[in-house]
C-alpha cells in the first residue's frame, strides 16, 4: 500500500503543479 500511496502523492501533486 505504501508504493500505492506514494503514487498517488505523485500524482496529485503534479496534478497541482
Amino acid at each position: 500500500m505504501l508504493p500505492f500511496n506514494f503514487t498517488l502523492l505523485k500524482f496529485s501533486y503534479e496534478l497541482s503543479t
